[in-house]
């Protein structure tokens, strides 16, 4: 199985001639001379003209924020004298670094090269024209509007975007000006992609054939055959990520470079990062059952310790690692509370129904049993039941507040919410559930109201009108895939007038993408055998948690079984919000798009799965 992928890859990997990063890497493997001089920025030219420092003006139009008046400082003539020799020496070196392309052109013909040398050559003669009108102007004539001319040339002639709040001047990573100014960047670029290219059939081979003899070791042919089914996916990404690395931006008039150039080396860590996690659980197996027993002892320590660990992904990892330790961390809580409590409240049910009523939970949730004396019996019940339900909202309501209000993660917020409203049905039955889930309702619909929200509604009921185009050129994308056959290496990354898909396509986009790879019929039967395949293992899971008697096994089959709930929520809403049956929310394909956010949930259900067949070798869950 490892040798067959492995070979897929070695046949269906894109041409690392085809990339423009190899082509540049290939005809100059040494940095420009130009680079030792340090070029005078758009960023310099606003302070030294207006004599301001620049978080005080707009760099734009060189007024000044504080009174909206025009700055210039008295004596100009210098500034505008070293504009001037900046503009032609910038000018002189695109030319001549054009020169040397076009020569290296005629002796080793490549389209990437071609498609190099024609964004210089308009880039160059654009410049040239822009600035033929400028040149001639004496320092005392540059009024407000040949400024702010003079500032934008300047600005792409560096390659720069300017944001005037927060004062930001950001470097267009796809710029032919990154040639220039940072080719050294984008030649260490082309010659990783030669290597990871050159190397991902061989290391593909080496590492599923580790993860599928430790399946096997840990769960015989099931194990095998579910390491299998991940294996695959995981390799039909990565291709689809190659191909994107390689092939994105040909054709377009605004990727002189490919601004996904880097997504195959960081998708490999990636990778190779969910394949350490595996056999670290591996490692862990004979231990899980002991962990979810410790874990089950400290629920309210632990919950704080998640909610805690959440913020600070959110923090230093940015929404995507957030919103995933969310997800995993909703998992983790929801099997501990129906680990524990579950059974508990089924004879709650058959022998004191009227414990579990809404209105007696509740109102048991502040009171301690009495010192002295006998309790009710449905009162002890319902202070018993109450605290896990405690802990549970809290921890829930913390987890969805951060999410959605701090960080306006809504398609995080939405998966955590689905797993917790199961945890509560699978516990207390549905009458608690329908309550909460009401309440989940108002706040849904609250934040419904919010801007980005309506924006993701408009662009799914109109995508041609809403304020955000991408699916747009997300309906260019699929009419340019109906006219061509689908496969690896005819992705139509960028359609015939060079409007291309947008940039979060690995990510937020990948069902489009996969019509691209798969055809739309393949890609509708992936996506029913995937979700197909993640309901039989969810039953599966909750099934055999009824058979097992001990505590820490059974946390440990249940937090798997809302590891898969998430990816199976997950997997609909990015299918459906991509063919525009539900608004987009932002997630990732999982175990296709890009990023740990996409791989961690699944693989971690994946990996607990198989580490049962080593729980239960050892006698635990019996």
């Amino acid at each position: 199985m490892a040798l067959i992928l492995g070979a897929a890859a070695l046949g269906w990997l894109p041409s690392p001639d085809q990339s423009r990063e190899l082509a540049l890497w290939q005809a100059l493997p040494q940095p420009p001379q130009s680079q030792a001089v340090r070029p005078y920025r758009a960023a310099d030219f606003c302070v030294d003209w207006t004599g301001q420092a620049a978080s005080e003006v707009d760099c734009r139009s060189g007024y000044l924020l504080g009174s909206l008046t025009r700055a210039r400082q008295p004596d100009i003539d210098p500034v505008w004298h070293r504009v001037r020799e900046a503009v032609a020496g910038r000018i002189e070196a695109a030319s001549d670094l054009t020169q040397h392309l076009q020569q290296r052109f005629v002796t080793h013909p490549n389209p990437a090269l071609g498609q190099i040398l024609f964004h210089f050559k308009a880039k160059t003669d654009r410049w040239r024209d822009r600035w033929s009108r400028l040149a001639e102007l004496k320092a005392h004539e540059i009024d407000a509007s040949r400024y702010a001319e003079v500032f934008s040339l300047l600005l792409d002639m560096h390659g720069q975007t300017y944001e005037p709040v927060g004062n930001r001047f950001k470097s267009i990573n796809w710029h032919p000006a990154r040639a220039m100014d940072q080719s050294s960047v984008l030649l260490v670029r082309g010659q990783t992609l030669e290597q990871n290219l050159k190397w991902a059939p061989w290391v593909i081979t080496g590492c599923c054939a580790i993860l599928l003899m430790l399946a096997w070791v840990g769960w015989r042919w099931r194990g095998w055959l579910l390491m299998a089914a991940m294996s695959t996916i995981a390799c039909l990404s990565l291709l689809i990520v190659a191909d994107a690395s390689v092939r994105f931006g040909e054709g377009s008039a605004v990727f002189a470079f490919n601004p996904l150039g880097n997504q195959m080396e960081r998708q490999s860590y990636i990778l190779l990062g969910v394949m350490g996690l595996l056999l670290v659980l591996q490692g862990l197996a004979p231990w899980l059952s002991t962990l979810a027993r410790l874990c089950s002892q400290r629920v309210g320590l632990l919950m704080m310790a998640l909610i805690a660990a959440m913020l600070a992904a959110y923090g230093l990892l940015g929404p995507a690692g957030g919103s995933e330790l969310l997800k995993v961390s909703m998992a983790l809580a929801a099997g501990l509370l129906t680990a524990m409590q579950g059974r508990s409240v089924h004879l709650t049910a058959e022998l004191a129904p009227g414990a579990l009523k809404p209105w007696h939970l509740l109102g048991q949730l502040g009171r301690r049993p009495p010192a002295t004396g006998l309790a009710q019996p449905l009162d002890l019940i319902g202070q018993q039941l109450g605290r896990p339900i405690l802990q549970m909202a809290v921890f829930t309501m913390s987890g969805l507040a951060l999410a959605a209000l701090v960080f306006n993660d809504f398609g995080a917020s939405l998966v955590t919410a689905c797993m917790a409203i199961s945890a509560l049905f699978f516990v207390f039955g549905a009458r608690i559930t329908l309550a909460v889930s009401a309440l989940m309702a108002l706040a849904a619909w609250l934040a419904s109201q919010t801007s980005k929200v309506q924006a993701r509604l408009s662009l799914m009921v109109d995508p041609l009108t809403a304020s955000i185009s991408d699916f747009a050129r997300l309906a260019a994308f699929e009419q340019a895939t109906a006219a061509m056959t689908a496969g690896f290496g005819k992705i139509a990354w960028c359609n015939g007038v060079g409007a291309c898909i947008p940039l979060q396509s690995l990510s937020d986009y990948m069902p489009v993408v996969l019509a691209g790879a798969l055809g739309r019929y393949g890609t509708l039967m992936y996506f029913l055998m995937f979700v197909t395949a993640l309901i039989l293992l969810a039953a599966w899971l909750v099934r055999r948690s009824l058979t097992q008697t001990d505590l820490g096994t059974r946390t440990v089959t249940l937090t798997a079984f809302y590891l898969l709930l998430g990816t199976l929520v997950q997997t609909l809403v990015t299918f459906l919000g991509n063919w525009r049956v539900i608004p987009l929310t932002g997630l990732g394909t999982p175990l296709v798009s890009i990023g740990l956010s996409s791989f961690l949930a699944p693989a971690l259900a994946v990996g607990l799965i198989i580490a049962l067949g080593r729980i239960e070798q050892r006698g635990d869950g019996r």
